[in-house]
């Protein structure tokens, strides 16, 4: 009876794991309308090519919703197998975590003092919360850092700057790596490549390759492979939550929380929503830091990366009837960019 009863103990057990996993689902050809009906009902999507496929993150229950519903769709993965696969090739510890970024970017810092500059610009979240005396968030005490590339780099020049962001979004990255790639090839060809040594010359250029480094944490120590936000403390009882049934989830979506057109379309007011853009504008201690560096230097241009999907984006996008004064010029930009990047599956990006 004893072995009867462990046995329906781990059966029992093995059965919540499968009902709490998780799946990416993909739609084909995939209308506005549906689209826009996902979004509006604040599901999960990870990835998006208009006219092409829509990927879902989903729930057992979830699928089982949509099939009873009548919808198409093929299950193309699942978190046990992502986390195998991981393990099988190149687990999460190919990303650099929030110590190794660090220790690399005062390298970079020390190696090339003459034109690199590293600054703390802000708080996570995790620091405040770790400061405020809650030993919770001690393994979240990150700062926000941006390492500054020009000839003259100690001094604030009368020339233009431009920006490199990477992962806003916690499952991105991806980001962060591509970001610290371009900051790693400007500085070990500055000098000898003519193109770059120029821009060095003539521009004040800032890399934040991670704006969201808590977020980071909860990806790549793979508590949750899934997570997007932030970790801010939503319901306010000092600890992170992920599960929307627990009275959660915590967090909120850093690339949602910019002032312009907070809260238009594309976000949501919702805590569970991967896209919830904070309780006001500029909520985010991350953010905010991002708005005081741009705040405080002439910037012109600059660029933010994501994996989301196989796009390149350009301003405006808050409103698709909204032209921007400089479109022409972006779009042409955006095309370009769009043509030189191979698309996985063939073909290349889309502007």
């Amino acid at each position: 009876m004893k072995r009867i009863f462990i046995f329906l103990l781990l059966w029992i057990s093995m059965f919540q794991l499968y009902s709490l996993e998780k799946f990416i689902i993909r739609f084909e050809n995939p209308q506005n309308d549906f689209v826009k009906k996902l979004l509006s009902e604040n599901y999960d999507i990870s990835a998006y090519k208009p006219k092409k496929f829509l990927d879902v993150i989903v729930s057992d229950s979830q699928i089982k919703k949509f099939r009873s519903s009548g919808y198409n769709f093929n299950v193309i993965n699942s978190e046990t197998q992502i986390k195998q696969n991981l393990t099988d090739t190149r687990d999460l510890a190919g990303y650099r975590d929030y110590e190794e970024l660090l220790n690399d970017l005062q390298n970079i810092a020390t190696t090339y003092p003459d034109i690199c500059h590293l600054y703390d610009i802000g708080d996570s979240w995790g620091k405040i919360y770790s400061d405020n005396g809650n030993s919770y968030y001690d393994d979240f005490h990150h700062e926000i850092w941006a390492l500054k590339v020009s000839d003259n780099v100690e001094i604030e020049e009368d020339e233009p700057s431009v920006y490199y962001l990477g992962e806003h979004h916690a499952r991105e990255p991806i980001s962060l790596e591509v970001t610290m790639a371009i900051l790693n090839h400007i500085v070990e060809n500055y000098g000898s490549d003519p193109t770059i040594t120029e821009n060095v010359n003539n521009t004040q250029i800032w890399f934040v390759p991670l704006v969201n480094p808590n977020g980071h944490r909860i990806v790549t120590s793979e508590y949750d492979i899934w997570w997007r936000k932030n970790i801010r403390d939503n319901n306010e009882n000092g600890q992170f939550d992920d599960d929307p049934n627990e009275d959660g989830p915590d967090g909120v979506d850093p690339n949602r929380n910019y002032g312009w057109e907070w809260g238009n379309v594309g976000a949501s007011d919702n805590w569970n929503s991967q896209t919830y853009h904070g309780p006001e504008a500029w909520s985010e201690p991350e953010v905010q830091a991002i708005k005081n560096l741009i705040e405080s230097h002439h910037f012109v241009a600059g660029i933010t990366y994501h994996s989301y999907s196989e796009l390149v984006l350009f301003p405006f996008g808050y409103n698709e009837n909204v032209i921007a004064p400089d479109h022409d010029a972006l779009q042409e930009l955006a095309v370009n960019m769009a043509n030189a990047l191979p698309a996985q599956n063939g073909g290349y990006y889309t502007p």
